[in-house]
């Protein structure tokens, strides 16, 4: 190397042994310069390996909104390309030519080859950066953080070599020193051309990103910045002070690249869901995030090594064997961590049970709540969430406490730490003396090892929550799958049946099958329907051609497959969307299919027409109309096979007979398809091309109509016995559902058919109130005990290590006054872990105090909020509420609240001892302050309301995910997984789109702090070296200790107080369930009734008038009428006339706006809700079960004994039934019930009236889903068993109130008629004779 440069390559006592170290001329024209060269030759390999741009902290678009081309700042790097190469080669003559006339022979080689050497270096160094900037250009890549290293690196290269020929300067340098000079100021200012983004036109404020629906989002600055801003997070600053000057609005996020977006991992919905609705949310809302949080410090695993045996071996350099004694103590304490983590993982496992149990709960109660507020059940489910909650609160409450005592441990392992080390070296000798020096770089270096030995428990601890949560959502995802070839679905042929199965048996979960020797072939392009009592495995059949069980044997289906369900499934969204079904929309397809399925008068009434939204559940529509929408999206689908199971059973006998005809039938639109049709009605038989008769899963008898009833087999027995019954007959009349007037008056007052209200957001800082509401939740002694202690502990820490600044004063010291300095230091600093603990402790207590209030307190509220709240509000943001918000009230806030508290008076005790130990810091606190108060100001402001949207966009995911889960069978029967799975990505997008900017102001506040923080650590240490000899060295050591602390304190209570304040969101939003409007009293002490009211069952409506809200117009209006004890009142209408109206008015889930309600001489109004509805039984339409028990489902309170729960199966006809299942009355109802057929479900609601037989009975159409034998037992049953009772029968099919006393006719909220039948049908002109004679009854 010396022969290479001619001079020496490398002196130690140049570099190393001097006061003024340098390297020599050799060093830095071969290592130096090669180094700065070699970098950028390196990188360039891997041009092609990477995206340039994505080198050394640069981001790129996936694919660039800007074209190639050159700017004034491209064409200013390649001219100072140029002029540098001009230079070299300048250097490069000079090199030669001064050699020359220093007499040498002038051939180039003769001379020392670094001098041309190195010039021809740089010069093809040169040469490549131009390449490279003319290759971005042509990638659009816009800024190079490789090429910013390089010029950066050749700058400092060049500062260091002119420095050294200064410090040796001749005249005959000076020409190389003037164009070294110039190529040093070239190199810094294509440094800075480096640092901005180089993009042609680019205006960074107005990019935006255009879609094909012609939307526009913001462009993420992210992708235009250079590398210097990404790396420093200011692209992000325009945001954070947008943020900080108005609130922040969803519109105004930027959108996501394509990269980061959900759909490219998105491979869900074709599991075969073996998880209730409710934990599977909460695997979303919580599980997920736990892992998510693991992520932000996974670099813990390898940092915390580092630096642990960085501070050992500072330590061992200060105390030497001394500091073994303070490593004992370090691992002493890690065998207490793993067991105190060990026991926390336990508890949280269970929690986590537990909460599962609770949102499964809930989310069944907010589904069925106007079930269970007909019932008056909501005491019953709310005891029942509470019991959960309670054993939730008290394991939370052991976790708790074991985290004060994790947290007691390490916050005593610095002071225990040092405490063994300190006694071990000032005992082991008398000549070790414990100097300011040792001891505040000892303490100093603890003090830093505190930070790794916290930090790694907190890691530990969220490393075992999200193992739990990653073990739960890996059983989730590896629970069995439904099996994609249970069914082979080909393409359709001719001549080949459209379906075939051969030996099939098939069966659910349990294994046991369902379907027995299953062989069926059904030809293309016929009608075939499926017969057969309630549980004989009509709907089974039709799951198993889907694919949806599980199989032996052979099903094939042939052509695309639209299912329509027996309970259908509507989405929430506008009526033509719930029809199209993702299909373009085609009006005059469309307009064809609405016709067929009678959805014309319907779709008249509606607000906004077909563009009327539609609730969740299909709210704001009754039964009958649901199945005509889930009809019309079947029939729009353009399918070759229909499977339909019993769609019929809940319109009107000359609806269903128009759909049949228009629809299903031989002359209907859809007479060219495969049709398979399960009915209980058989008025149409007669007109199917083939008939499946079954009974408890097995196919009976296959044939035409004429041979079956020809056979005298088990078929022409049914017929018979239907003919007797003459149900299914054309007499029979369905009329118009009576649930569509309950919510279109919600719908009225919403604008172009908006039923859904937007989730209200908050703006700007939580408000004083929210706090307040924490603080009274928690309890004010609770709370002011919780500062005293914290405080106090904080003047414990002050107080010890003053003590410590006292020995180490007095130096060695006598042996007694020795034992006075280690009893006071160590008395003070016991005392200060004991008083941290019961800070703690308190906090514990208190928080848990609140969390149960708090969850309580809304859960109250929620289940007593009027309908009203439920018609206009999306289930999922309620169970957000009880998930994710309640979740942080559990765990986050207790806390943040106790590291704001200790971060405060952390900051205060270092504030009073620097300024005590160097008053000369005081001024220095103020500007201090006010830069920190200034980026905390604009990060809160930011951070609050993006907090706030996340909230906001995290429930319609939920709300979209509980939705598909529900509607899973007809998604796959449609062959529409993906669209839903894209429909769930964009949600999560739409949140994802709030997460990464929360994320990004984040860095961007740590960035500043870091910077502005090791700027100010300067200070003090600045004023203890200019004033080194008239300052106390323990008070040197203690100001430079506490200086040291008090950035990183400072940091921390910004982040703290940031994440308290967007924590705090969640009790605000608690807070706001907690106040909504609620219903009257459920019990009204000042007004007695007696135990068996009402003893006759007379009503009597007085002027009644009734509106869903004030504002809206009536829908029961100047409606007198008196019902007689023991009368049988059938109540007829067409759809909006006020039939649901008026049993909703009975029931008081909507209150009179004027007049009164009498029964038994009795104001209803003046009584308690719970006095009434108790009072009142109820069969309703839809059959709805809770996943609790038979038992509990018939009898919530437990008030009936076993025998009279019998008695009410018995008399129900499931007695039979429930007698073979192995846990009889205990038997596990599932999540909807739907491990029972929906005749079976309709049976239990038969059995809850039985049970309660109060002396009104109202029946909505309760045999709509059930077969004819036992519809006729059941008739008889209400007959007999409800012989003395008043009966409202809202009339869904004239046969079942043709035996009524009287027939009540509404028309739009008023009584039009009200006779008995046989008057009502003498009169031609009357309107109840107008609907018997649509429906053929005369």
């Amino acid at each position: 190397m010396e022969q290479y440069c001619g001079s020496k390559f490398w002196d130690t006592n140049k570099t190393w042994d001097t006061n003024d170290p340098d390297f020599t001329s050799c060093f830095e024209n071969t290592v130096l310069v090669w180094t700065a060269c070699g970098f950028l030759w390196f990188t360039a390999i891997f041009e092609n390996c990477f995206h340039a741009g994505q080198l050394l902290g640069t981001a790129v678009l996936d694919t660039p909104t800007w074209q190639p081309g050159w700017t004034k700042l491209s064409v200013c790097k390649l001219l100072n390309i140029t002029a540098l190469i001009s230079l070299e080669i300048a250097v490069f003559c000079l090199n030669w030519l001064g050699h020359t006339n220093n007499g040498a022979n002038a051939n180039i080689f003769s001379i020392p080859e670094v001098l041309w050497a190195t010039p021809i270096i740089l010069i093809a160094t040169h040469l490549l950066s131009a390449a490279l900037i003319a290759l971005h250009k042509s990638k659009c890549v816009h800024t190079s953080g490789v090429q910013l290293i390089h010029w950066s690196l050749l700058f400092l290269v060049h500062v260091v070599i002119i420095r050294t020929k200064l410090k040796a300067f001749t005249d005959e340098e000076l020409p190389n020193l003037i164009l070294m000079g110039i190529s040093t100021i070239i190199m810094v200012v294509q440094s800075i051309c480096f640092c901005w983004s180089d993009i042609p036109g680019s205006k960074l404020k107005d990019a935006k990103t255009k879609y094909m629906d012609g939307a526009q989002r913001p462009e993420c600055p992210m992708a235009r910045s250079s590398c210097l801003s990404y790396i420093l997070f200011s692209w992000s600053t325009p945001f954070v002070r947008k943020g900080f000057k108005a609130p922040l609005k969803k519109e105004e996020l930027w959108d996501l690249q394509p990269s980061f977006k959900a759909g490219p991992v998105m491979k869900v919905f074709d599991k075969m869901y073996d998880t209730t609705t409710g934990e599977i949310v909460n695997l979303m809302s919580v599980d997920v995030e736990k892992i998510r949080e693991l992520v932000y410090m996974a670099d813990s695993i390898w940092t915390t090594p580092i630096l642990l045996t960085v501070g050992v071996y500072l330590l061992w350099l200060e105390l030497g064997i001394a500091i073994f004694a303070g490593l004992a103590v370090l691992v002493a304490v890690i065998p207490i961590n793993w067991i105190l983590t060990g026991l926390s993982a336990t508890y949280q496992r269970n929690q986590m049970k537990k909460k599962d149990d609770r949102i499964k709960i809930i989310n069944e109660v907010l589904s069925g709540i106007q079930i269970i507020k007909l019932y008056a059940w909501e005491n019953s489910f709310k005891a029942q969430v509470q019991e959960i909650r309670a054993e939730e609160i008290k394991l939370l409450r052991k976790r708790a406490f074991l985290q004060c005592f994790i947290a007691l441990v390490f916050n005593a392992v610095p002071f225990l730490v040092s405490l063994a080390g300190f006694l071990t070296y000032v005992y082991m000798s008398d000549q070790n003396v414990l100097d300011p020096k040792k001891a505040f770089t000892s303490m100093t270096l603890f003090n830093l090892l505190t930070d790794p030995i916290s930090d790694f428990p907190s890691f530990l601890s969220l490393a075992v929550d999200a193992a739990i949560s990653f073990k739960r959502i890996n059983k989730f995802l590896n629970a069995e799958e439904i099996d994609p070839h249970a069914t082979k679905f080909e393409e359709k042929r001719e001549g080949l049946p459209a379906v075939e199965i051969r030996n099939g048996n098939f069966s659910w979960e349990d294994d046991v099958p369902c379907l027995i020797d299953v062989d069926l072939s059904i030809k293309s392009e016929t009608l075939t329907t499926v017969v057969g009592s309630v549980a004989s495995g009509k709907s089974s059949l039709l799951s198993a051609m889907l694919g949806d069980m599980k199989y032996s044997g052979e099903c094939i289906v042939r052509g695309s497959v639209a299912y329509v369900p027996q309970i259908a499934w509507i989405l929430n969204g506008t009526l033509r969307e719930n029809i199209c079904f993702g299909l373009n929309y085609d009006k005059a397809r469309y307009d064809k299919v609405i016709h067929a399925c009678s959805l014309t008068p319907d779709i008249e009434m509606l607000p906004a027409g077909d563009m009327t939204e539609i609730g969740e559940k299909g709210i704001n529509l009754s039964g009958g109309q649901k199945q005509r929408v889930s009809l019309a999206r079947a029939a729009y689908s353009g399918a070759d096979v229909y499977l339909l199971d019993d769609c019929l059973s809940a319109v009107d006998a000359h609806v269903g007979k128009s759909i049949f005809d228009q629809l299903i039938g031989p002359d209907g639109l859809l007479a060219n398809k495969t049709r398979i049709l399960c009915t209980h009605a058989h008025n149409f038989l007669s007109q199917v091309n083939y008939i499946v008769v079954m009974a408890e899963g097995r196919i009976l008898e296959t044939g035409s109509y004429e041979d079956l009833l020809n056979g005298k087999l088990n078929f022409s027995t049914l017929m018979s016995k239907d003919a007797q019954s003459k149900r299914g007959s054309e007499g029979e009349s369905i009329l118009q559902e009576s649930k569509f007037e309950s919510r279109l008056e919600d719908e009225k007052e919403q604008t172009g058919g908006k039923l859904i209200v937007e989730e209200h957001l908050e703006t700007g800082n939580v408000k004083l109130d929210v706090f307040k509401i924490y603080i009274r939740a928690m309890g004010i002694f609770l709370s002011l005990a919780m500062i005293l202690f914290f405080a106090v502990s904080e003047g414990m820490e002050v107080g010890r290590n003053v003590a410590l600044t006292k020995w180490t004063d007095n130096g060695g010291g006598s042996h007694s006054s020795l034992h006075t300095y280690v009893f006071q230091y160590t008395t003070l600093g016991i005392a200060q872990s004991f008083t941290y603990l019961i800070g703690y402790l308190v906090l514990a207590v208190a928080s848990m105090s609140a969390a149960t209030k708090l969850h309580n307190t809304m859960l109250s509220r929620i289940l007593r909020a009027p309908m009203a709240f439920y018609n206009i509000t999306l289930l999922g943001r309620i169970v957000n509420r009880f998930s994710s918000d309640v979740e942080s009230v559990d765990k986050q806030l207790p806390s943040y609240v106790g590291d704001w508290l200790c971060h405060v008076f952390r900051l205060v005790g270092i504030l009073l001892v620097i300024s005590y130990a160097n008053i000369y810091f005081v001024p220095f606190i103020f500007p201090i302050f006010v830069i920190y108060y200034v980026l905390q100001r604009y990060y809160i402001a930011c951070m609050q309301q993006l907090q706030r949207i996340m909230s906001s966009l995290k429930s319609p995911i939920y709300a979209q995910f509980s939705e598909t889960l529900n509607g899973t069978s007809t998604i796959r029967a449609y062959r529409s997984q993906e669209r839903f799975a894209r429909l769930l990505a964009e949600k999560i997008d739409d949140y994802n789109r709030a997460l990464f900017p929360h994320l990004i102001v984040r860095r961007w506040l740590s960035v500043r702090l870091g910077f502005v923080g090791s700027a100010m650590i300067f200070i003090p240490a600045l004023f203890t070296v200019l004033w080194r000899n008239s300052t106390s060295s323990s008070l040197v050591g203690l100001s430079i200790t506490y200086a040291l602390q008090f950035t990183d304190v400072l940091s921390w209570l910004i982040k703290i107080t940031s994440y308290l304040q967007y924590n705090f969101v969640s009790v605000e939003r608690i807070s706001e369930y907690s106040s909504i409007e609620q219903e009257a009293e459920l019990e009204n002490l000042c007004k007695t009734i007696g135990p068996s009211w009402p003893e006759k069952g007379a009503i009597v409506f007085n002027s009644y008038e009734t509106r869903y809200r004030s504002g809206l117009a009536p829908v029961l209006r100047h409606f007198s009428c008196k019902i007689f004890p023991g009368e049988k009142i059938g109540i007829c209408g067409r759809t909006g006339a006020g039939k649901s109206s008026l049993t909703l008015a009975l029931f008081r889930i909507i209150e009179a706006s004027r007049g009164e309600i009498f029964i038994d001489d009795v104001d209803i109004s003046s009584l308690g809700l719970h006095d009434v509805r108790k009072r009142l039984t109820v069969i309703p339409q839809d059959p709805v079960l809770f996943s609790r028990s038979l038992r509990l489902n018939l009898d919530p309170f437990e008030e009936y004994k076993d025998d009279q729960l019998w008695q009410a199966l018995e008399l129900a006809h499931l007695k039979a039934y429930v007698e073979q299942l192995p846990d009889g009355l205990s038997h596990q109802i599932s999540e909807g019930g739907e491990n029972l057929s929906v005749g079976q479900r309709q049976l239990v609601c038969l059995a809850r009236a039985i049970l309660r037989k109060s002396s009104i009975l109202i029946l909505d159409e309760a045999t709509a889903s059930i077969d004819m034998k036992t519809d006729e037992l059941i008739q008889e049953t209400i007959r007999s068993t409800f012989k003395e009772c008043t009966i409202l029968n809202v009339a869904h099919r004239l046969h079942t109130v043709l035996d009524s006393s009287r027939i009540l006719v509404l028309d739009r909220g008023e009584i039009i008629e009200f006779d008995t039948p046989t008057a009502l049908l003498a009169n031609p002109k009357s309107h109840f004779y107008g609907m018997a004679k649509d429906a053929g009854i005369v």
